[in-house]
């Protein structure tokens, strides 16, 4: 587009006039700079490529938190047993600074699990709770924590462990639907401590010696004297 521009006192003027309505100089036609049409479509293509991948982030961290917090669809722990009575006996045991040794199923395990996290003072009401599987065809036992980030979120984590003739090792630790690989696998171990281990079950896990499997997905675990 042109432009009549006052040499003197650089007023823009309309079309027609000879003389600046300002100052009364002389008007030069000069030429407003346009874009190429290379530049044009490089900004159309740039500014559409970032609405893109502005996209993708949004469906990517969405994804993300998806699996991160998922809480369904996982199988249920065996259903605790009716005579919950074994359970009981090891309870008033278990505490007890000498060694124990005792059999247990995955129902029972998670029964006692359950005690155990009222005995630490976190109530049902909580939302919390723990879950045992026993898996003897892979020597895995996994402990599943269903609890709240910030006491907010709903959150699923879980450790699995190698059983064998010693003491139990970390086989894996999954947040969600992912696991976490090297020192992410630690950050969920601590997640799970700070969550579930209180007062006299900090110490009642350092207590345990081994856990050797048995058959019909049961576990024989060792406490160490206090």
């Amino acid at each position: 587009m042109n432009k009549l521009i006052c040499d003197k006192c650089g007023t823009v003027n309309e079309n027609g006039t000879l003389h600046c309505r300002q100052c009364g100089g002389q008007l030069t036609i000069q030429q407003e700079a346009k874009a190429s049409k290379t530049g044009r479509w490089f900004r159309k293509v740039l500014k559409r490529a970032l609405i893109v991948f502005l996209i993708l982030l949004v469906a990517a961290l969405i994804g993300l938190y998806l699996l991160l917090f998922k809480t369904s669809g996982f199988p249920a722990a065996e259903a605790p047993p009716e005579d919950t009575r074994a359970v009981e006996r090891i309870l008033k045991d278990i505490y007890q600074p000498r060694p124990a040794v005792f059999q247990l199923s995955a129902g029972e395990a998670t029964l006692l699990a359950g005690k155990l996290l009222e005995k630490s003072g976190i109530t049902a009401e909580s939302g919390m709770k723990v879950e045992v599987f026993i898996h003897n065809d892979r020597n895995t036992v996994s402990i599943a924590l269903y609890s709240k980030v910030l006491d907010a979120i709903s959150s699923r984590c879980e450790l699995g462990f190698y059983t064998g003739d010693g003491e139990p090792k970390l086989k894996y630790a999954r947040f969600g639907e992912l696991f976490m690989p090297g020192i992410l696998k630690e950050a969920v171990v601590k997640y799970f401590e700070h969550q579930a281990l209180k007062g006299d079950n900090t110490k009642l896990v350092d207590r345990i010696g081994r856990v050797t499997p048995r058959g019909n997905n049961r576990i024989v675990v060792k406490l160490e004297k206090d």
